[in-house]
C-alpha cells in the first residue's frame, strides 16, 4: 500500500469505474496491517492508503465507502462518504461505525445466515439489537443471491403493533369457493351472530379450498383475529419464501349455528 505501482493500479481501477458510470467504490481489505501479509505494514500505512483512495475517488466524482477497520472509523470518517460492514454484530465491531451515524452519513450493514429458513429468527435478533441502531441492515445468505430481509421492514412493523397488516392486500383463492376473497382484507367486521350469507364473505366449499393473502414482504405479526362462521374451524399457515408453509394458528370451532364469531390469538 506504500508502493507507487500499487497506487497507480488502484487509480487506473477508479478511472475505469468513472468511465463505466459508477456512482461509487468500496475498496476492500483496508485492514491488511492486521493480517500476515508478509509485508511490514502498520496502522499508519493503512490509514494513509485509505485516505489516498478517498481523495482519488472524490477527484473522479465517485463516492467512497469504508469497509473494515472499525477501530479507525473515527479517523477515516471525514475522508469517506459512507461505511459498509459485514457481520459487525457477529464480530462485535459495530460500535466503531457509529462515527458515521454521528456525522449524518449512512452505514450499510449485512448479517448472514446459511439458509433462508433461518432468516426470520436472525432478523428478530439482529434488527432489535441496539448496537446496529440507525444502520441500514439486511439479512442475506452467503451465496448472495436476490433473497434478503430488510430490518427497516421488521422494525416498522414493531412500531405499530395495532396495525391491520392485511387490510387492502391482494387475495388469491383456490379450490371450490364462493363469494369474494377481498372480503378477507377489506377491514370490515360485523356484529357477532350476523348470518354470513347476509354480508360480503368468502365461502370455502370443502377442506381443499382456501385463500392466499400476499403481504408483499416479511411481516412480524403479534396477533391474529378471524371473523367467520362459528360452526367451522380453520387453519392459518404462513410462509417466508412462498414455498414452505408452517401452521401458525389452528382456529377452533366456536359453537353450532350462531353466525359470525370473532376468534383471536396472540402469537409468540
Amino acid at each position: 500500500v506504500r508502493d507507487a505501482t500499487v497506487r497507480e493500479l488502484m487509480l487506473a481501477r477508479m478511472d475505469l469505474a468513472a468511465q463505466k458510470g459508477c456512482d461509487g467504490v468500496e475498496p476492500d481489505n483496508l485492514d491488511g496491517f492486521e493480517s500476515s501479509t508478509g509485508f511490514p505494514l502498520s496502522q499508519v500505512d493503512a490509514i494513509g492508503y485509505a485516505q489516498f483512495l478517498a481523495t482519488a475517488a472524490h477527484e473522479r466524482k465517485l463516492s467512497i465507502g469504508q469497509k473494515n477497520m472499525p477501530a479507525e472509523a473515527a479517523i477515516l470518517e471525514p475522508s469517506f462518504d459512507w461505511a459498509l460492514s459485514e457481520s459487525c454484530l457477529d464480530y462485535d465491531e459495530c460500535a466503531g461505525f457509529h462515527a458515521y451515524i454521528t456525522a449524518g452519513k449512512p452505514v450499510f450493514h449485512v448479517e448472514y445466515v446459511d439458509e433462508e429458513s433461518e432468516g426470520p429468527a436472525e432478523a428478530e435478533a439482529v434488527c432489535n439489537d441496539a448496537d446496529r441502531a440507525d444502520f441500514a441492515t439486511l439479512i442475506k445468505t452467503w451465496i448472495l443471491d436476490a433473497w434478503y430481509l430488510d430490518c427497516s421492514d421488521v422494525v416498522a412493523d414493531c412500531e405499530d403493533e395495532s396495525a391491520n397488516v392485511l387490510q387492502g392486500m391482494p387475495v388469491t383463492t383456490y379450490g371450490s369457493t364462493q363469494g369474494t376473497g377481498e372480503s378477507l382484507t377489506d377491514g370490515q367486521s360485523f356484529a357477532e351472530g350476523t348470518d354470513w350469507e347476509e354480508r360480503p364473505s368468502l365461502q370455502l366449499d370443502d377442506t381443499e379450498a382456501g385463500a392466499v393473502i400476499e403481504l408483499g414482504r416479511l411481516r412480524r405479526l403479534g396477533s391474529m383475529s378471524l371473523q367467520g362462521d362459528c360452526n367451522d374451524d380453520y387453519l392459518v399457515e404462513a410462509t417466508t419464501d412462498g414455498e414452505t408453509w408452517t401452521a401458525a394458528w389452528a382456529v377452533p370451532r366456536a359453537a353450532e349455528w350462531c353466525g359470525f364469531r370473532t376468534r383471536t390469538t396472540i402469537l409468540d
